[in-house]
């Protein structure tokens, strides 16, 4: 395999992981959102 190949690969490899972890930070934050927004709507019911 040829160095440019390598290289090639290797920032493939490199934003494939970035894109997955960007992913998964999105999800973790949409998830905390909508938890925070459940407890919200919880204890304005709990209230009204």
């Amino acid at each position: 395999m040829s160095k440019h190949g390598v290289l090639r690969t290797a920032r493939a490899l490199l934003s494939a992981a970035i894109a997955v972890l960007s992913f998964l930070t999105t999800v973790l934050c949409m998830r905390d959102v909508l938890a925070a927004r459940d407890e919200l709507a919880a204890g304005q019911e709990r209230e009204g």
